[in-house]
């Protein structure tokens, strides 16, 4: 049984100018919009300047009073219904009748899209996959403006996407004999810099990251008896075998050829069985 609904949407809605909505007494339902073009919005801190790509989720029966400040204006909105929509609100941190000035939020049309796609198909439980993605949609409108307003500074922040995406692509190329400095040259950073705000933003430095990244890539390998140490080692981007056995022994708490000959759960049991933690 769905707690949510979506009775209606628009994506990119242009608006002429000297249009204004207002509604003073709102509606029955919860509205989400995003703004493409400099505002003048009501919300509960009184009537405020959004700028584009700021977002309001107004509460039931909360007033909607909002216009372009300049010309034609261009919006997406949504209705959205249920009690569950407080919930999800306030535990991705989103504020009602709140102007929220969001980060990157590209991903919303493609959720949008994905919503229409759902209802205009009705397929086998549509309406559960219209709540999924609704809760994906505050989900990261929550993240958005966690990147927008909480620790990092413009001049830090710039740097953000580029940084999101060479760790990306450092993982995903874990045999690759990275150093910081051939990291840092990627975007245009000096080693320092880059290592400064690596920590900043992922709470480790690169090469432990690194690390972690290519150890946890082997316990996988690991897996599969038919992958031997030397290889499992090879591909997760560790040159020796004998480094990348201390290291594995160190952080997992257990030699890889024993790991690869019983599995972490069987090693974890067996520690119990002795009394271990």
């Amino acid at each position: 049984m769905t707690t949510l609904h979506v009775s209606a949407h628009g994506l990119r809605r242009e608006e002429t100018a000297g249009f204004i909505i207002d509604r003073p007494y709102g509606l029955g339902n919860f509205l989400l919009v995003r703004f493409h073009s400099p505002m003048e919005v009501l919300t509960g801190q009184g009537l405020v300047l959004a700028e584009p790509g700021c977002c309001v989720l107004f509460s039931p029966g909360h007033p909607h009073w909002y216009r372009g400040r300049a010309g034609a204006w261009v919006n997406d909105w949504m209705h959205l219904e249920g009690g569950a929509v407080a919930e999800m609100a306030a535990h991705y941190t989103l504020p009602l009748d709140t102007l929220l000035a969001c980060g990157d939020t590209r991903f919303l049309p493609r959720i949008f899209e994905e919503i229409a796609h759902e209802q205009h198909h009705a397929e086998d439980n549509w309406e559960e996959a219209v709540e999924l993605l609704v809760r994906q949609l505050l989900l990261k409108l929550g993240r958005s403006l966690g990147d927008s307003a909480r620790r990092f500074s413009p001049a830090e922040a710039q740097h953000l996407p580029a940084l999101r995406a060479l760790r990306r692509q450092v993982h995903e190329q874990l045999a690759r004999r990275w150093t910081v400095g051939e990291m840092a040259a990627k975007i245009g950073l000096s080693p320092s810099r880059f290592a400064a705000l690596y920590q900043r933003f992922f709470a480790i430095s690169p090469i432990n990251d690194l690390l972690r990244a290519r150890l946890q890539h082997a316990e996988n390998l690991l897996t599969n008896r038919a992958m031997s140490v030397s290889e499992a080692a090879r591909q997760s981007g560790f040159a020796s075998v004998h480094y990348f056995s201390r290291v594995f022994h160190q952080r997992i708490g257990c030699a890889p050829s024993d790991y690869h000959r019983r599995g972490k759960p069987q090693l974890l049991q067996s520690a119990k069985d002795r009394g271990g933690p």
